[in-house]
Protein backbone atom coordinates (compact mmCIF):
# COMPACT_ATOMS: atom_id res chain seq x y z
CA UNK A 1 0.00 0.00 0.00
CA UNK A 2 0.92 3.66 -0.17
CA UNK A 3 0.64 6.43 2.39
CA UNK A 4 2.33 9.77 2.88
CA UNK A 5 2.92 9.41 6.62
CA UNK A 6 4.34 5.93 7.26
CA UNK A 7 8.02 6.82 7.71
CA UNK A 8 7.57 7.81 11.36
CA UNK A 9 6.08 4.36 12.05
CA UNK A 10 8.51 2.28 10.00
CA UNK A 11 9.85 0.45 13.06
CA UNK A 12 6.35 -0.62 14.08
CA UNK A 13 5.53 -1.80 10.55
CA UNK A 14 8.70 -3.91 10.60
CA UNK A 15 8.30 -5.38 14.09
CA UNK A 16 4.56 -6.07 13.84
CA UNK A 17 4.03 -7.02 10.20
CA UNK A 18 7.55 -7.66 8.91
CA UNK A 19 7.08 -4.94 6.29
CA UNK A 20 9.64 -2.40 5.11
CA UNK A 21 8.69 1.26 4.57
CA UNK A 22 10.31 2.88 1.56
CA UNK A 23 10.25 6.62 0.82
CA UNK A 24 9.34 7.56 -2.75
CA UNK A 25 10.06 11.07 -4.04
CA UNK A 26 6.94 13.11 -4.91
CA UNK A 27 5.86 13.45 -8.51
CA UNK A 28 6.33 17.24 -8.32
CA UNK A 29 8.33 19.48 -6.02
CA UNK A 30 6.43 20.32 -2.85
CA UNK A 31 5.71 24.06 -2.61
CA UNK A 32 3.72 23.92 0.61
CA UNK A 33 4.99 25.95 3.56
CA UNK A 34 4.34 24.47 7.00
CA UNK A 35 4.42 27.23 9.60
CA UNK A 36 5.34 26.47 13.19
CA UNK A 37 2.39 25.80 15.51
CA UNK A 38 1.18 28.58 17.80
CA UNK A 39 -0.04 27.94 21.32
CA UNK A 40 -2.35 30.45 22.96
CA UNK A 41 -3.07 30.28 26.66
CA UNK A 42 -6.85 30.03 26.30
CA UNK A 43 -9.14 28.30 23.85
CA UNK A 44 -11.00 31.55 23.29
CA UNK A 45 -7.83 33.33 22.12
CA UNK A 46 -6.99 30.41 19.87
CA UNK A 47 -10.40 30.46 18.19
CA UNK A 48 -10.25 34.24 17.80
CA UNK A 49 -6.83 33.95 16.11
CA UNK A 50 -8.16 31.26 13.76
CA UNK A 51 -11.18 33.39 12.93
CA UNK A 52 -8.91 36.35 12.18
CA UNK A 53 -6.92 34.23 9.70
CA UNK A 54 -10.12 33.13 7.97
CA UNK A 55 -11.34 36.72 7.74
CA UNK A 56 -8.12 37.77 6.02
CA UNK A 57 -8.32 34.84 3.61
CA UNK A 58 -11.84 35.97 2.75
CA UNK A 59 -10.39 39.35 1.71
CA UNK A 60 -7.91 37.71 -0.66
CA UNK A 61 -10.17 34.87 -1.81
CA UNK A 62 -7.82 32.20 -0.57
CA UNK A 63 -9.60 28.87 0.18
CA UNK A 64 -9.32 27.59 3.76
CA UNK A 65 -9.60 24.08 5.17
CA UNK A 66 -9.97 23.86 8.96
CA UNK A 67 -9.18 20.43 10.38
CA UNK A 68 -10.77 19.22 13.61
CA UNK A 69 -10.71 15.97 15.59
CA UNK A 70 -14.42 15.43 16.24
CA UNK A 71 -17.86 16.23 14.90
CA UNK A 72 -18.58 18.24 18.07
CA UNK A 73 -15.50 20.41 17.55
CA UNK A 74 -16.40 20.76 13.88
CA UNK A 75 -19.84 22.01 14.89
CA UNK A 76 -18.46 24.48 17.43
CA UNK A 77 -16.16 26.09 14.85
CA UNK A 78 -19.03 26.14 12.37
CA UNK A 79 -21.14 28.12 14.87
CA UNK A 80 -18.26 30.58 15.31
CA UNK A 81 -17.98 31.13 11.56
CA UNK A 82 -21.73 31.47 11.17
CA UNK A 83 -21.87 34.09 13.92
CA UNK A 84 -19.22 36.05 12.00
CA UNK A 85 -21.19 35.81 8.76
CA UNK A 86 -18.70 33.53 6.98
CA UNK A 87 -20.25 31.01 4.57
CA UNK A 88 -18.68 27.57 4.85
CA UNK A 89 -19.15 23.83 4.33
CA UNK A 90 -18.99 21.05 6.91
CA UNK A 91 -17.15 17.91 5.84
CA UNK A 92 -17.63 15.18 8.43
CA UNK A 93 -19.04 11.70 8.91
CA UNK A 94 -22.50 13.16 9.56
CA UNK A 95 -22.96 14.38 5.97
CA UNK A 96 -20.94 11.91 3.90
CA UNK A 97 -23.57 11.90 1.12
CA UNK A 98 -22.51 15.44 0.17
CA UNK A 99 -18.79 14.68 0.42
CA UNK A 100 -18.06 14.84 -3.32
CA UNK A 101 -19.68 18.26 -3.69
CA UNK A 102 -17.98 19.68 -0.59
CA UNK A 103 -14.54 18.42 -1.62
CA UNK A 104 -15.01 19.97 -5.07
CA UNK A 105 -16.00 23.32 -3.55
CA UNK A 106 -13.08 23.26 -1.09
CA UNK A 107 -10.67 24.33 -3.81
CA UNK A 108 -12.74 27.25 -5.10
CA UNK A 109 -11.92 30.93 -4.64
CA UNK A 110 -13.02 32.17 -1.20
CA UNK A 111 -14.28 28.79 0.05
CA UNK A 112 -14.10 27.78 3.72
CA UNK A 113 -14.40 24.12 4.74
CA UNK A 114 -14.44 22.65 8.24
CA UNK A 115 -13.59 18.93 8.30
CA UNK A 116 -12.96 16.12 10.76
CA UNK A 117 -9.93 13.82 10.62
CA UNK A 118 -11.84 10.97 9.00
CA UNK A 119 -13.55 12.97 6.25
CA UNK A 120 -12.34 13.20 2.66
CA UNK A 121 -9.26 11.02 3.16
CA UNK A 122 -7.50 9.87 0.04
CA UNK A 123 -9.10 12.51 -2.21
CA UNK A 124 -7.20 15.48 -3.62
CA UNK A 125 -8.74 18.91 -3.20
CA UNK A 126 -8.48 20.23 -6.75
CA UNK A 127 -7.82 23.97 -6.84
CA UNK A 128 -9.84 26.17 -9.16
CA UNK A 129 -8.12 27.01 -12.43
CA UNK A 130 -6.31 30.34 -12.18
CA UNK A 131 -6.79 30.45 -8.40
CA UNK A 132 -3.33 31.82 -7.54
CA UNK A 133 -3.64 34.57 -10.15
CA UNK A 134 -6.99 35.66 -8.70
CA UNK A 135 -5.59 35.58 -5.14
CA UNK A 136 -2.55 37.64 -6.17
CA UNK A 137 -4.75 40.23 -7.89
CA UNK A 138 -6.85 40.49 -4.74
CA UNK A 139 -3.69 41.12 -2.72
CA UNK A 140 -2.68 43.89 -5.11
CA UNK A 141 -6.10 45.53 -4.82
CA UNK A 142 -6.01 45.22 -1.00
CA UNK A 143 -2.52 46.73 -0.79
CA UNK A 144 -3.56 49.54 -3.15
CA UNK A 145 -6.59 50.39 -1.02
CA UNK A 146 -4.50 50.49 2.14
CA UNK A 147 -1.88 52.77 0.64
CA UNK A 148 -4.52 55.04 -0.89
CA UNK A 149 -6.41 55.24 2.42
CA UNK A 150 -3.53 56.65 4.42
CA UNK A 151 -1.38 53.65 5.30
CA UNK A 152 2.18 54.64 4.53
CA UNK A 153 3.94 51.28 4.43
CA UNK A 154 2.64 47.76 3.77
CA UNK A 155 5.04 44.98 4.72
CA UNK A 156 4.23 41.67 3.03
CA UNK A 157 5.90 38.49 4.27
CA UNK A 158 6.23 35.92 1.48
CA UNK A 159 6.90 32.32 2.63
CA UNK A 160 9.20 31.52 -0.33
CA UNK A 161 11.25 33.41 -2.86
CA UNK A 162 9.07 31.91 -5.61
CA UNK A 163 5.94 33.37 -4.00
CA UNK A 164 7.72 36.73 -3.64
CA UNK A 165 8.55 36.71 -7.36
CA UNK A 166 4.86 36.18 -8.19
CA UNK A 167 3.84 39.08 -5.96
CA UNK A 168 6.55 41.40 -7.32
CA UNK A 169 5.58 40.52 -10.90
CA UNK A 170 1.96 41.43 -10.13
CA UNK A 171 3.03 44.68 -8.44
CA UNK A 172 5.10 45.58 -11.48
CA UNK A 173 2.25 44.74 -13.86
CA UNK A 174 -0.20 46.88 -11.86
CA UNK A 175 1.87 50.00 -12.55
CA UNK A 176 0.72 51.61 -9.29
CA UNK A 177 3.98 53.49 -8.88
CA UNK A 178 4.59 52.56 -5.23
CA UNK A 179 8.10 52.26 -3.86
CA UNK A 180 9.11 48.59 -3.45
CA UNK A 181 11.91 47.18 -1.33
CA UNK A 182 12.63 43.46 -0.94
CA UNK A 183 14.63 41.84 1.84
CA UNK A 184 15.61 38.20 2.10
CA UNK A 185 14.64 36.76 5.47
CA UNK A 186 15.40 33.48 7.21
CA UNK A 187 11.99 32.21 6.18
CA UNK A 188 11.14 33.63 2.77
CA UNK A 189 11.24 37.19 1.47
CA UNK A 190 9.82 40.41 2.88
CA UNK A 191 8.34 42.83 0.35
CA UNK A 192 7.84 46.42 1.54
CA UNK A 193 5.60 48.79 -0.43
CA UNK A 194 5.61 52.51 0.37
CA UNK A 195 3.03 55.14 -0.49
CA UNK A 196 3.95 58.18 -2.55
CA UNK A 197 3.07 60.50 0.37
CA UNK A 198 6.16 60.39 2.59
CA UNK A 199 4.25 61.92 5.49
CA UNK A 200 2.22 58.73 5.88
CA UNK A 201 5.22 56.42 6.19
CA UNK A 202 4.80 56.28 9.94
CA UNK A 203 1.69 54.12 9.52
CA UNK A 204 2.76 50.55 8.86
CA UNK A 205 0.61 47.47 8.17
CA UNK A 206 1.90 43.89 8.08
CA UNK A 207 0.38 40.96 6.20
CA UNK A 208 1.34 37.49 5.04
CA UNK A 209 1.22 36.56 1.37
CA UNK A 210 -0.07 33.07 0.63
CA UNK A 211 -1.23 31.13 -2.39
CA UNK A 212 -3.15 27.90 -2.80
CA UNK A 213 -5.07 26.18 -0.03
CA UNK A 214 -4.51 27.31 3.57
CA UNK A 215 -4.88 24.42 6.02
CA UNK A 216 -5.58 25.38 9.63
CA UNK A 217 -5.25 22.74 12.33
CA UNK A 218 -7.64 23.47 15.20
CA UNK A 219 -5.81 21.18 17.62
CA UNK A 220 -2.71 18.99 17.64
CA UNK A 221 -3.27 15.25 17.61
CA UNK A 222 -1.39 12.87 19.89
CA UNK A 223 -0.47 11.05 16.69
CA UNK A 224 1.81 13.05 14.40
CA UNK A 225 0.66 11.01 11.39
CA UNK A 226 -2.86 12.43 11.74
CA UNK A 227 -1.53 15.99 11.70
CA UNK A 228 0.68 15.30 8.70
CA UNK A 229 -2.30 13.85 6.85
CA UNK A 230 -4.14 17.12 7.44
CA UNK A 231 -1.14 19.21 6.38
CA UNK A 232 -0.89 17.12 3.22
CA UNK A 233 -4.33 18.22 2.04
CA UNK A 234 -2.57 21.41 0.89
CA UNK A 235 0.18 21.71 -1.70
CA UNK A 236 -0.88 18.66 -3.71
CA UNK A 237 0.71 17.93 -7.06
CA UNK A 238 3.17 20.82 -6.89
CA UNK A 239 0.60 23.49 -6.00
CA UNK A 240 1.29 26.31 -3.57
CA UNK A 241 -0.18 26.03 -0.09
CA UNK A 242 0.46 26.57 3.60
CA UNK A 243 -0.49 24.92 6.86
CA UNK A 244 -0.46 26.03 10.47
CA UNK A 245 -1.76 24.63 13.74
CA UNK A 246 -3.41 26.86 16.30
CA UNK A 247 -3.23 25.38 19.80
CA UNK A 248 -4.29 26.36 23.28
CA UNK A 249 -3.14 25.29 26.72
CA UNK A 250 -6.67 23.90 27.17
CA UNK A 251 -6.35 21.41 24.29
CA UNK A 252 -6.51 17.68 24.99
CA UNK A 253 -2.83 17.04 24.28
CA UNK A 254 -1.57 19.98 26.34
CA UNK A 255 -4.00 20.44 29.23
CA UNK A 256 -2.56 17.56 31.31
CA UNK A 257 1.05 18.59 30.67
CA UNK A 258 1.10 21.11 33.52
CA UNK A 259 1.98 24.83 33.41
CA UNK A 260 4.26 26.29 30.80
CA UNK A 261 7.93 25.52 31.30
CA UNK A 262 10.33 28.38 32.14
CA UNK A 263 12.15 27.44 28.95
CA UNK A 264 9.14 28.77 27.04
CA UNK A 265 9.60 32.29 28.37
CA UNK A 266 9.89 33.83 24.88
CA UNK A 267 6.23 34.66 24.34
CA UNK A 268 5.07 36.75 21.39
CA UNK A 269 2.09 39.01 20.73
CA UNK A 270 -0.02 38.79 17.59
CA UNK A 271 -1.51 41.71 15.69
CA UNK A 272 -4.54 41.80 18.02
CA UNK A 273 -2.53 41.77 21.24
CA UNK A 274 -3.01 38.08 22.07
CA UNK A 275 -0.06 36.37 23.74
CA UNK A 276 1.14 33.09 22.23
CA UNK A 277 4.09 30.72 22.23
CA UNK A 278 5.92 29.67 19.10
CA UNK A 279 9.26 28.17 18.24
CA UNK A 280 11.68 25.38 19.09
CA UNK A 281 10.80 24.94 22.82
CA UNK A 282 7.11 24.44 22.01
CA UNK A 283 7.97 22.11 19.13
CA UNK A 284 10.17 19.98 21.40
CA UNK A 285 7.43 19.85 24.03
CA UNK A 286 4.85 18.72 21.47
CA UNK A 287 7.26 16.12 20.14
CA UNK A 288 7.80 14.76 23.65
CA UNK A 289 4.06 14.54 24.36
CA UNK A 290 3.44 12.82 21.04
CA UNK A 291 6.24 10.32 21.52
CA UNK A 292 4.84 9.33 24.91
CA UNK A 293 1.32 9.04 23.51
CA UNK A 294 2.44 7.11 20.43
CA UNK A 295 4.56 4.76 22.55
CA UNK A 296 1.49 3.92 24.64
CA UNK A 297 -0.64 3.55 21.53
CA UNK A 298 1.96 1.28 19.91
CA UNK A 299 2.00 -0.90 23.03
CA UNK A 300 -1.81 -1.17 22.92
CA UNK A 301 -1.76 -2.09 19.23
CA UNK A 302 0.87 -4.75 19.90
CA UNK A 303 -1.31 -6.27 22.64
CA UNK A 304 -4.34 -6.25 20.37
CA UNK A 305 -2.31 -7.90 17.62
CA UNK A 306 -1.11 -10.56 20.08
CA UNK A 307 -4.64 -11.25 21.30
CA UNK A 308 -5.88 -11.39 17.71
CA UNK A 309 -3.30 -14.00 16.78
CA UNK A 310 -4.20 -16.12 19.82
CA UNK A 311 -7.89 -15.82 18.99
CA UNK A 312 -7.27 -16.78 15.36
CA UNK A 313 -5.22 -19.81 16.41
CA UNK A 314 -7.93 -20.93 18.82
CA UNK A 315 -10.65 -20.37 16.22
CA UNK A 316 -8.69 -22.37 13.65
CA UNK A 317 -8.20 -25.24 16.10
CA UNK A 318 -11.88 -25.19 17.06
CA UNK A 319 -13.19 -25.23 13.50
CA UNK A 320 -10.67 -27.87 12.44
CA UNK A 321 -11.85 -30.14 15.29
CA UNK A 322 -15.47 -29.37 14.40
CA UNK A 323 -14.94 -30.42 10.79
CA UNK A 324 -13.15 -33.58 11.92
CA UNK A 325 -16.07 -34.46 14.20
CA UNK A 326 -18.69 -33.75 11.53
CA UNK A 327 -16.82 -36.07 9.16
CA UNK A 328 -16.80 -39.05 11.58
CA UNK A 329 -18.98 -42.06 10.80
CA UNK A 330 -18.99 -43.17 14.45
CA UNK A 331 -18.71 -40.49 17.14
CA UNK A 332 -18.58 -42.81 20.18
CA UNK A 333 -14.87 -43.82 20.10
CA UNK A 334 -13.83 -40.19 19.75
CA UNK A 335 -16.07 -39.26 22.67
CA UNK A 336 -14.54 -41.96 24.88
CA UNK A 337 -11.04 -40.67 24.08
CA UNK A 338 -12.17 -37.10 24.77
CA UNK A 339 -13.55 -38.04 28.21
CA UNK A 340 -10.39 -39.95 29.12
CA UNK A 341 -8.16 -37.06 28.05
CA UNK A 342 -10.22 -34.57 30.05
CA UNK A 343 -10.13 -36.71 33.16
CA UNK A 344 -6.34 -37.02 32.90
CA UNK A 345 -6.00 -33.27 32.39
CA UNK A 346 -8.12 -32.43 35.45
CA UNK A 347 -6.15 -34.81 37.64
CA UNK A 348 -2.83 -33.42 36.44
CA UNK A 349 -4.03 -29.83 36.95
CA UNK A 350 -5.10 -30.22 40.58
CA UNK A 351 -2.94 -33.17 41.70
CA UNK A 352 0.21 -32.84 39.54
CA UNK A 353 2.29 -35.99 39.74
CA UNK A 354 -0.29 -37.38 42.21
CA UNK A 355 1.25 -35.15 44.86
CA UNK A 356 -0.76 -33.71 47.72
CA UNK A 357 0.08 -30.31 49.15
CA UNK A 358 -3.27 -29.29 50.62
CA UNK A 359 -5.81 -32.02 49.84
CA UNK A 360 -8.87 -30.03 50.95
CA UNK A 361 -7.99 -27.06 48.76
CA UNK A 362 -6.93 -29.16 45.78
CA UNK A 363 -10.07 -31.28 45.87
CA UNK A 364 -12.29 -28.23 46.35
CA UNK A 365 -10.78 -26.57 43.27
CA UNK A 366 -11.20 -29.78 41.25
CA UNK A 367 -14.81 -30.13 42.36
CA UNK A 368 -15.55 -26.50 41.51
CA UNK A 369 -14.31 -26.84 37.92
CA UNK A 370 -16.21 -30.07 37.33
CA UNK A 371 -19.40 -28.52 38.68
CA UNK A 372 -19.08 -25.22 36.80
CA UNK A 373 -18.16 -26.84 33.47
CA UNK A 374 -20.35 -29.96 33.55
CA UNK A 375 -22.92 -29.38 36.32
CA UNK A 376 -21.73 -32.54 38.06
CA UNK A 377 -21.02 -33.03 41.76
CA UNK A 378 -17.66 -34.66 42.54
CA UNK A 379 -18.38 -35.16 46.27
CA UNK A 380 -18.45 -38.96 45.80
CA UNK A 381 -14.76 -38.84 44.89
CA UNK A 382 -13.65 -37.22 48.13
CA UNK A 383 -11.07 -39.44 49.84
CA UNK A 384 -10.74 -41.80 46.87
CA UNK A 385 -7.23 -43.13 46.23
CA UNK A 386 -5.47 -40.75 43.84
CA UNK A 387 -4.54 -43.71 41.64
CA UNK A 388 -8.27 -44.34 41.11
CA UNK A 389 -9.56 -40.77 40.96
CA UNK A 390 -8.89 -40.34 37.24
CA UNK A 391 -11.23 -43.21 36.48
CA UNK A 392 -13.74 -41.71 38.91
CA UNK A 393 -13.68 -38.39 37.07
CA UNK A 394 -14.17 -40.20 33.74
CA UNK A 395 -17.12 -42.03 35.27
CA UNK A 396 -18.78 -38.79 36.37
CA UNK A 397 -18.34 -37.27 32.92
CA UNK A 398 -19.75 -40.38 31.25
CA UNK A 399 -22.77 -40.27 33.58
CA UNK A 400 -23.36 -36.68 32.48
CA UNK A 401 -23.11 -37.75 28.84
CA UNK A 402 -25.57 -40.61 29.42
CA UNK A 403 -28.13 -38.09 30.68
CA UNK A 404 -27.55 -36.06 27.53
CA UNK A 405 -27.95 -39.19 25.36
CA UNK A 406 -31.37 -39.83 26.85
CA UNK A 407 -32.68 -36.69 25.13
CA UNK A 408 -31.75 -38.04 21.68
CA UNK A 409 -32.05 -41.22 19.65
CA UNK A 410 -28.81 -43.03 18.91
CA UNK A 411 -28.67 -41.75 15.33
CA UNK A 412 -29.45 -38.19 16.40
CA UNK A 413 -26.69 -38.23 19.03
CA UNK A 414 -24.09 -39.47 16.53
CA UNK A 415 -25.15 -36.83 14.03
Amino acid sequence: GMTGTAMSSKNEFQSTYGLDVISVAPNKRVKRTDFQPRMYFSKRNKLEAMLEEVRFCQLTGRPVLIGTHSIDECGAISELLTADGIDHNLLNAANDLEEDRIIHESGLLGSVTVATDVAGRGTDIILEAGLDRQITNNYIRLIGHLLDDGVGVVTVQCPTNEAADILLSAVSASDLGYGVVTTNKKHGTEVVLRARDVSTHGRVTHMDFGLGLFVIGAEASDNARVDRQLMGRSGRQGAFGTSQFFLSAEDFLLKDAGPASPAWAGTEIDSSGRVFLEGAPLNRHLEKLRKNAEKNAESRRAKIEEYTRVFEAQSFAYYRSRMDILGMENFEPFLDDLVAAKAAQLLQTYFPGLLVDDYARQFADLSEEIYLDYNVSASSLHGVDLNLIEGGIAGLLNERLDKTRERFTSSEFNE
